[in-house]
């Protein structure tokens, strides 16, 4: 049957194009139904621009046998707004169901289990303690703001014991989700000599996610001797770009003031990369930041950082890690030109018909997508990181701010900077965002800044995921990965 439903897709598609677009779409429409949740997350991929909007409402129709090509002028007037306003209804939805029910099923049952191993092969909370603190409290309203700070430990059994003595008293419970009870800032664990400090910013697309879903990431950092502070930024699309920077930076100037942390490592994933990378970069050349956040005042944001008077007023960036980060614009977008299609190494034409491809991207251009991996898997990363990227930072946002209108990604600001502090970029390769950590690499190497890059056989998050949900040899990449990760902070890079 899916033989016979290829080839009449095929057919179909050398005369009415519009329609093989709607008809493909409705195919993953359906197919994407068995997953549940997840059918929600793939739908709002398709929201961005109005072409976009078309497609999704025609898979809406073609849902249910109805394959009419709707014109433009009917999505723009009517159905355009509505399938938007939709779109982010489910982004709204989602990002609860991590807020609320994923982190209370990882902190209270997840975490504290022992046979939930991660990637230095140990539970993940053994020999850690975790403690919630605010930062900044520029976002009260929200779960924003917050740092979750998590530290060795020599009770190894530190965490599952403040489970079973506390209960649900070990957490809060609020609209905006569940978390770790807030900690006063003085009833933290005090460090003995310098604190061996790490920043971490998680993933999740500027738009989803937060430090505790993704805490089993970095506890092995813990595990060798460092502290990490996981943040908790405000989210795109209600804080958009540069929000979320200054919440970084917001971050470090709160390690040094309130920590008495003179220097700490920096490392970000995914949007958490690209948000890393930024901050790393203002805090590392001050006459760069300051116009930055000048910008951002002129333009309405709130910028709750003090700048005046003596004293260091930033923890130092002494090395960056950033794993599989969105740190250009460019390398995963539009770069080739149709005539390069036969020849290039794009997305085949046989892979995904040449008329679907045009009424995405146009005519003139092609798809810079990675060979190793499907050319539909690499096309739907390319829609997903597009679709996050403009809840980020919108065309219209872009408008507002004069000069770094144009200027929110790691690569738009190497070539402005004097200083920029070692860094280590991590990614796998079949990763569409390997192609932005490629060009990172020879625009730093070429600016004379010290940088190095570990490719792993892997696709995007392997780091972040739980080991149980992987494949052996996923298991191995990730694994490897976490060894170099610890080498690198602890400045003997691994070969």
């Amino acid at each position: 049957m899916l033989i016979k439903w290829l080839t009449c897709l095929r057919t179909v598609g050398k005369e009415q194009p519009v329609s093989l677009a709607i008809m493909l779409f409705g195919y993953f429409e359906l197919m994407a139904i068995a997953y549940g949740i997840l059918r929600l997350i793939v739908a709002i991929i398709f929201l961005l621009a109005p072409w976009w909007r078309q497609i999704v409402v025609s898979f809406l129709f073609s849902a249910v046998g109805l394959l009419m090509p709707m014109s433009r002028i009917l999505m723009l007037n009517f159905l355009g707004s509505f399938c938007m306003g939709i779109g982010r209804a489910v982004l709204l939805v989602t990002c609860w169901h991590l807020d609320t029910f994923w982190v209370f099923v990882q902190l209270r049952y997840y975490l504290p289990r022992a046979e939930h191993k991660v990637h230095d092969g140990k539970g993940a909370t053994v020999g850690t303690q975790m403690h919630r603190v605010r930062y900044s409290a520029s976002y009260d309203k929200d779960r924003a703001g917050f740092a979750l700070v998590i530290s060795p430990c020599e009770d190894e059994g530190w965490y599952r014991k403040a489970i079973d003595a506390r209960g649900l008293f070990f957490f809060s419970f609020a609209l905006h989700g569940v978390n770790l009870r807030e900690t006063r800032l003085e009833d933290l664990p005090k460090v003995e000599g310098e604190e061996k400090a790490v920043l971490y910013i998680h993933g999740g697309g500027f738009v989803a996610a937060n430090a505790s879903v993704l805490v089993q990431s970095v506890t092995p950092l813990v595990r060798a001797g460092f502290t990490v502070y996981a943040i908790d930024y405000p989210l795109a699309p209600a804080h958009i770009f540069p929000i979320p920077v200054v919440s970084v930076l917001q971050a470090l100037q709160w390690l040094r003031v309130k920590r008495g942390v003179k220097r700490c490592h920096v490392y970000g994933d995914s949007a958490g990369a690209a948000l890393a990378s930024v901050a790393a970069a203002l805090v590392c050349n001050p006459k760069v930041m300051i116009p930055f956040l000048e910008e951002a005042r002129q333009v309405g944001h709130t910028v709750d950082l003090d700048l005046d008077g003596p004293g260091e007023k930033f923890s130092a960036v002494d090395r960056l890690l950033l794993v599989y980060g969105i740190l250009d614009e460019e390398s995963w977008q539009v770069v080739k030109p149709k005539a390069s299609r036969e020849t290039g190494s794009g997305m085949p034409s046989s892979a995904v018909p040449r008329a679907f491809m045009d009424s995405f991207i146009g005519t003139d251009k092609m798809l810079n997508l990675l060979p190793s991996v499907w050319a539909i898997e690499s096309f739907l990363a390319f829609l997903g990181i597009k679709f996050c990227f403009e809840c980020y930072h919108s065309s219209s946002q872009r408008a507002r701010l004069p000069f770094f209108g144009d200027r929110c990604t790691f690569a738009d600001f190497v070539e402005c900077c004097d200083q920029l502090p070692k860094t280590l970029l991590l990614c796998g390769d079949k990763d569409l965002l390997v192609l932005s950590s490629r060009r990172l690499y020879v625009m730093l190497r070429t600016r004379g800044f010290q940088c190095d890059i570990f490719s792993y056989p892997a696709r995007h998050a392997f780091v972040g995921l739980p080991a149980s949900w992987m494949n052996p040899d996923l298991q191995q990449a990730a694994s490897k990965a976490d060894r170099d990760i610890v080498d690198f902070l602890r400045g003997s890079e691994g070969t």
